[in-house]
């Protein structure tokens, strides 16, 4: 995928896939916004089928995902995925395992998967890292806090 053409037609199929998903999909998540005009009509007058320009140069995808973890299950967040220059070559935004055929989807699923079950080797932070593995009621009760003021209802 050497043209930015061909990169664009790259995250138009992805925003289409990613439009596809639902709150109860696997993985769960609802777009909110596409880097692309409008195309709820992906084909032209004719029938063929059209790519779309983004509305900026750095393709932004915004969406909700719904962690299902106990902590986690009575709220939404929302999260923006940001394609660089090298996607899809290179991962959105932040190093991670990956390689040119994997998906955004597969990058939501990683996501939820991650908040549903973290991985003390990719924790945000050493501190937190550190309580959820050594003071585990501590970690539930804030986080559940955090979901009581920064979630957004699934209703």
């Amino acid at each position: 995928m050497s043209s930015q053409s061909e990169k664009l037609k790259r995250i138009h199929t992805e925003v289409t896939r990613l439009k596809l998903l639902s709150p109860t999909s696997d993985p769960p998540f609802k777009l909110e916004r596409s880097p692309f005009p409008d195309d709820d009509d992906d084909d032209d007058a004719d029938g063929n089928s059209k790519t779309a320009t983004p509305k900026s140069t750095e393709p932004t995808i915004e969406g909700l995902i719904y962690p299902n973890s106990k902590i986690y299950e009575t709220g939404a967040f929302r999260i923006e995925i940001k394609t660089i220059a090298t996607f899809p070559f290179d991962a959105p935004e932040k190093k991670a395992k990956w390689t040119a055929t994997t998906t955004l989807v597969d990058v939501v699923r990683a996501v939820t998967a991650h908040i549903d079950h973290p991985d003390i080797d990719y924790s945000l932070s050493l501190d937190l890292g550190r309580e959820y593995m050594q003071n585990r009621s501590e970690f539930e009760r804030k986080a559940l806090e955090f979901v009581k003021q920064h979630a957004i209802s699934r209703s």
